[in-house]
């Protein structure tokens, strides 16, 4: 009963979809980042690269994860693609924190990459949090 209460709570689903949904972005982004080291010397380069590659992987799970458990929207197939499109809108503005605060945290900050995309995946949750639940997937009255 407790927990039948708590998870109908969309911000707590969005706490526990958030956290796994950022555990396998950070997988991702990690994997890439290891295999593109490996072909690089350029440590930018690398990190950058893996940024660029895992995003838009990890916004398609993200989106559905979300989209079914969180938010429990259920739009018609043809309205589908429409909240796609909202939500990698929401998603691009995300991205280009990702992309401006990546070498500022690397580069001039002196963090580990890997620390700095937690860093960022944790500011990414509030901005995406308020963008999905305010433009994305909101409920029409």
């Amino acid at each position: 009963m407790f927990l039948r209460i708590i998870f109908q709570s969309e911000k707590v689903k969005y706490v526990i979809v958030g956290s796994f949904n950022t555990l396998f972005s950070l997988l991702v982004f990690i994997l890439i980042d290891l295999l593109l080291q490996n072909l690089s010397e350029n440590r930018i380069i690398a990190y950058m690269s893996a940024t660029i590659i895992a995003t838009p992987l990890s916004i398609t799970q993200s989106f559905f994860t979300q989209k079914y458990i969180t938010f429990n929207s259920r739009v018609s197939d043809e309205k589908l693609i429409h909240e796609y499109f909202r939500f990698l809108f929401v998603s691009l503005w995300v991205l280009g924190l990702r992309i401006i605060a990546m070498p500022i945290l690397v580069e001039i900050l002196k963090l580990h990459p890997w620390f700095s995309a937690i860093i960022i995946n944790l500011l990414k949750a509030i901005i995406s949090y308020y963008g999905h639940s305010t433009f994305t997937f909101r409920k029409k009255s």
